[in-house]
């Protein structure tokens, strides 16, 4: 995700908690899932790269050193 390349991740664990399928990677429930959703990231350049964008932002505001500093600062204290 910190690429920008759009994740496809399977309906487990964490996964369901860090994807918002459609929005910022795509979580995948069933074969018929992994087809179609495969084949549109495939085809359609302007939906990898919103997705991949989408997917990197979620990263930088959640998960980054920036996004947690206070939480580590707090570690030292």
């Amino acid at each position: 995700m910190a690429l920008q390349i759009t994740s496809v991740m399977s309906n487990v664990g964490v996964n369901t908690q860090i994807i918002d399928d459609g929005h910022n990677g795509f979580i995948f429930k069933s074969k018929e899932d992994w087809y179609r959703v495969l084949s549109s990231l495939m085809s359609d350049v302007k939906l990898r790269t919103e997705i991949g964008q989408k997917g990197k932002k979620t990263v930088e505001h959640k998960y980054s050193v920036k996004a947690n500093k206070q939480k580590y600062i707090s570690l030292f204290k």
